[in-house]
């Protein structure tokens, strides 16, 4: 009855080892940063290789821990303690150099203690890889990481089995009190042991060839660890500055709401798409440095849109052309969250600004002529605002949407007593933008926007009230609504 038991027990085992060696289990996995990598492309191949099947640390999650453990060096014995601090199952430590006139990028997979599991070896012909080359260096990758969990898994089952083996034979011991049997498998537990000593003295061998052998590697770890830092983290989510720059169309309309069939009802303004230019700088200090801190997403901004060749026209002085000024300026701060480690996940952006827009016409040709019937408008506003960038499957290619709520301080001119004077005014602003990477540092950035101005009149100004002569409120209210598309070159870092 024991040895049937004993068989059955080992059948069960056996099944049970069969039935879970092909599947892949996810694992915690470490990806350093790629030395030699200042694009930081590498890196981020890496990080999305892993993110798809396994729980992913990366290089700041290691740099971090590095720091709190005060270990700064590449050896193996160093990596070893960091791994085990952020209980990783494998290490991807990976540099980038120049070989016979070509690029090697060797990808050293490190088990938790440290050594050197496996190694794949990738040559190039410029260091960077195409979206092709990515993916079959990824595969490879994950092919590589899932070998090593599963040796691990099997030393670990090995071990399992070994340690039920023996509680097997104690229990066979047992039950024959005392039978020649069971001095026979103290005798064999003993040569086991003994079996298992000289594995481990083999295990050690091995552990040293592997340090020697990272002793041949230390000169480029030595330089990874250098160069480290500039390219720690980059991604395309995270820049430490944005430069853009390009042409733009402005358009503006003016409304006024009065009572129906009022003749004397202004005609507001309805003006074409003219051309314009944007410029735009946004800088995060820390970010240049430590991407992906929360201080690097600490940042400001600054925006200005103006128009060119903008005239405007008196339906009483046609033939004269008044000079007219559009434009906008904007600065302000605010704070950039992207979720996850992976380049292709979302982000937003929070963050307040004060703002300026001004439309102004130049009267001084209608000295003796009729007046132009136009308001000037300087609106000063607080904006605070919020932006949602999705990246549309890809870290080259995402969507921003975004909306500012106005507190409008001074409105211009508009409001004076000589005008359509004081009133309840309140203003929103929202933008589309569409990134696209034309290189990881260089954006075609498409833009459209518009901004909402709407006025309810209080009926103390004169155009508001006395158009007709008569002392009643004509005119109740106005909508003023700009638009904007612009087409961008972006320049990050």
């Amino acid at each position: 009855m024991v040895w049937s038991m004993r068989r059955l027990t080992m059948l069960a085992t056996i099944g049970l080892l069969v039935a879970g060696a092909g599947a892949a289990q996810a694992g915690v996995v470490v990806v350093m940063s790629v030395g030699g990598d200042d694009s930081g492309e590498l890196e981020r191949m890496l990080d999305d290789a892993v993110g798809d099947r396994h729980e992913l640390r990366n290089s700041d999650d290691y740099t971090r821990e590095a720091k709190k453990r005060g270990l700064g060096s590449s050896d193996p014995r160093d990596i070893a303690d960091v791994a085990r601090s952020l209980d990783a199952d494998v290490v991807v430590d990976a540099v980038i150099r120049r070989d016979d006139g070509e690029y090697l990028l060797k990808i050293k997979l490190r088990a938790r203690d440290g050594r050197v599991a496996k190694t794949v070896l990738v040559r190039m012909k410029a260091p960077k890889l195409g979206p092709a080359g990515k993916r079959e260096v990824a595969r490879e990758v994950q092919d590589a990481i899932e070998r090593v969990l599963r040796d691990r898994r099997d030393r670990d089952d090995d071990r399992d089995r070994d340690d039920r083996s023996d509680r097997d034979r104690d229990a066979d011991r047992d039950d024959d009190d005392g039978d020649g049997d069971g001095d026979g498998d103290r005798v064999a537990r003993r040569d086991d042991d003994r079996d298992d000593d000289r594995d481990d003295d083999d295990r050690d061998d091995d552990d040293r060839g592997d340090d020697d052998r990272d002793d041949d590697d230390r000169d480029d770890d030595r330089g990874r660890s250098r160069r480290r830092r500039p390219a720690a983290g980059r991604e395309i989510r995270r820049p430490g500055l944005v430069v853009e720059t390009g042409a733009m169309a402005l358009s503006r309309t003016l409304s006024f709401s009065s009572q129906a069939g009022f003749e004397q009802a202004p005609k507001g303004y309805k003006g074409a798409f003219v051309p314009a230019g944007r410029v735009g700088v946004e800088l995060y200090p820390f970010a240049i440095g430590a991407p992906r801190s929360v201080a690097g997403g600490l940042g400001v901004y600054a925006v200005y849109e103006r128009a060119f060749l903008l005239t405007t026209r008196s339906d009483q002085t046609p033939d004269v052309k008044l000079t007219t000024e559009q434009s906008h300026l904007e600065v302000g701060a605010r704070f950039r969250y992207a979720f996850g480690a992976r380049p292709n996940l979302p982000s937003i952006i929070v963050g307040v600004g004060y703002s300026r827009r001004a439309f102004t016409v130049d009267r001084t040709p209608l000295v003796d002529r009729p007046p132009l019937d136009l308001p000037d408008v300087d609106y000063r506003t607080i904006e605070p605002g919020l932006t949602l960038r999705i990246p549309l499957g890809t870290d080259r290619l995402a969507l921003a949407l975004g909306g500012q709520g106005m507190l409008v301080r001074t409105t211009g001119a508009i409001q004076t007593v000589a005008e359509y004077g004081a009133a309840e005014v309140t203003g929103v602003a929202g933008n589309v933008t569409i990134d696209a990477a034309i290189t990881p540092r260089v954006l075609l950035r498409l833009r459209a926007e518009v901004t909402q101005m709407g006025f309810d009149f209080l009926g103390k100004g004169e155009m508001s009230n006395n158009r007709d002569n008569d002392p009643d409120q004509d005119v109740g209210g106005a909508l003023d609504r700009w638009l904007g598309a612009a087409a961008n070159l972006a320049v990050s870092y």
